[in-house]
């Protein structure tokens, strides 16, 4: 598996979970996340102590956040930003599997199968904030509040769907629908909108693209030259930029239909 070289600055900088209520109304997924839905419904004494499990971190782009083989204490969960999973297999070869976004949990399958270590990798794909949950405190409030098991097993279920989703346009043999399949996933994650379009991060490169379609990246560029072409993206060099998504969408589902 690779290894991130360290830095001298910290990779990551804790954030005080005590104004984690506001933080969590300003995120996208505060209606469908069992977070803030657990700081809004349960009594006030039981709040405070939900809060006081949760830590808060800031990760800078390209930093490790778990390795695969560490133990497992808390369940990770993406506020801000993206994360790229992967897997080391017997023979060395590290696997791009999925990326997640806002309201995604990182090894939520090994905590639900009891695993005691992340049976896979995450690195942040941008800079990302993560809110570590304690596993014992998140049920505590399910069994005070049982209105929240349906928040937290739609949460799964909209995880299992993404990453299925992600799986299933893996296998498609057009290139060129795969990167435009990829980079709508990361526009709606990820995406600012401005005068030219829906701009992508500066770390959606070439060859982060290849890593997340698994892709070689001379098959990205001359797939990103085509796309530009077809005037379904925009590329100047430095950052990726979809002009009108729905355009892009109507294009991929044309791809699927031939």
């Amino acid at each position: 598996m690779r290894k991130h070289p360290r830095s001298k600055t910290p990779s990551h900088t804790p954030l005080s979970a005590r104004p984690l209520t506001e933080f969590c109304a300003q995120c996208r997924a505060r209606l469908s996340c069992i977070v803030p839905a657990a700081l809004r419904r349960l009594p006030e004494r039981e709040q405070d102590e939900f809060h006081r499990h949760i830590t808060v971190h800031r990760y800078r782009a390209g930093v490790s956040i778990v390795r695969q083989g560490d133990i497992r204490t808390t369940l990770p969960l993406v506020c801000r930003g993206m994360v790229v999973s992967s897997l080391l297999t017997e023979g060395g070869e590290e696997i791009t599997l999925h990326t997640g976004g806002t309201g995604t949990f990182i090894g939520v399958m090994d905590w639900l199968l009891e695993r005691p270590t992340f049976s896979c990798s995450a690195q942040a794909l941008v800079e990302t904030t993560l809110a570590y949950v304690r596993p014992a405190a998140l049920l505590k409030a399910v069994t005070m509040e049982p209105g929240l098991l349906a928040t937290l097993l739609k949460q799964f279920g909209s995880q299992m769907h993404s990453i299925e989703h992600q799986f299933a346009a893996g296998q498609s043999r057009d290139a060129g629908g795969r990167i435009l399949r990829c980079l709508l996933d990361l526009a709606r994650n990820l995406g600012v909108t401005d005068q030219r379009g829906v701009s992508l991060p500066a770390e959606v490169t070439r060859t982060r693209l290849a890593q997340l379609t698994g892709l070689a990246r001379e098959t990205v560029s001359r797939s990103v030259r085509k796309l530009a072409r077809a005037g379904l993206i925009l590329h100047d060099g430095r950052r990726i930029v979809i002009p009108c998504v729905k355009r892009a969408e109507q294009a991929l589902r044309r791809d699927r239909h031939h």
